[in-house]
């Protein structure tokens, strides 16, 4: 099989089997037990392991399983239905452990026959998390700066609160190829904002400012939400707040036996020019 992926050595294109992938030039790539390859040279790494970790991804998982998220996940994938000719090539950047991957895989495949998939992440526990031998998804370890795919490979790119690298994301597309950046909206999780700051900020809404991409659309998701103590903790885990905010910031949170929050996603539809 052609894989999605090229060669993160030698930018060859990449030939797949159960247990390998490897390139014209020999370059080999064992695949994991678990059906995933790791296309990141340990020169990008910058630390023996990159990306979210395992707690962080557990938490993600736990909550992402509550369906408190699904608005932005119908939203993304009526988008993705709806800017994808027949038998597209997609790609989900900054998986992580797949929760938005598998819905988008799931909607592409029931309209687009013959559509095809990879997704990546820096984190090799979160595509570990996220693949299994059975799904025909591609799935790498790979970073978003150093997209281990060829130039114009993909119809349809997929990038949710990750960084964006616009060149990069501009060469994998084909010309009019569509991406779809989601970044939180303005208000989004506003209340727990509340209860860690003593000056809650709203979210920049402002991103993805590439000359390669032209605006097309605009897509906002707003509800509200009421959270147990378990789901708070979940999420909090998983957001940057996590990591920036003072201990007793944090004791004040997960001391609350509920929450009720705003979430506030927006989806911009960016067609390369």
């Amino acid at each position: 099989m052609n894989s999605l992926f090229c060669c993160p050595v030698c930018g060859e294109a990449l030939a797949a089997d159960k247990q390998e992938y490897c390139c014209a030039n020999g370059h080999r790539f064992d695949r994991a037990a678990k059906g995933y390859v790791n296309l990141l040279p340990a020169n990008r790494k910058h630390s023996a392991e990159p990306g979210d970790d395992p707690e962080s991804l557990r938490a993600r998982r736990a909550f992402l399983q509550t369906g408190h998220y699904r608005p932005l996940a119908d939203a993304l994938c009526t988008a993705a239905g709806q800017y994808c000719g027949a038998a597209p090539a997609a790609l989900d950047c900054c998986c992580g452990e797949g929760y938005y991957t598998r819905l988008l895989a799931q909607t592409l495949w029931e309209q687009k026959p013959g559509a095809r998939l990879a997704a990546f992440d820096i984190s090799r526990q979160g595509v570990k998390m996220a693949c299994s031998r059975s799904d025909p998804t591609e799935y790498a370890v790979a970073s978003v700066f150093h997209i281990p795919a060829a130039a114009e490979r993909f119809d349809l790119a997929v990038l949710c609160f990750a960084p964006f690298c616009g060149s990069e994301l501009a060469r994998v597309l084909k010309p009019g190829g569509v991406l779809l950046g989601v970044i939180p909206g303005a208000r989004h999780l506003f209340a727990m904002k509340n209860v860690l700051y003593r000056e809650p900020y709203e979210n920049d809404e402002q991103g993805f400012d590439c000359g390669a991409f032209t605006l097309h659309d605009t897509v906002r998701i707003r509800d509200r939400i009421r959270l147990s103590q378990p789901e708070l903790a979940n999420l909090f885990r998983m957001t940057p707040y996590f990591c920036r905010c003072e201990e007793d910031a944090k004791q004040r949170l997960l001391a609350l036996p509920e929450l009720d929050t705003e979430i506030d996603f927006v989806i911009r539809v960016l067609r390369k020019n």
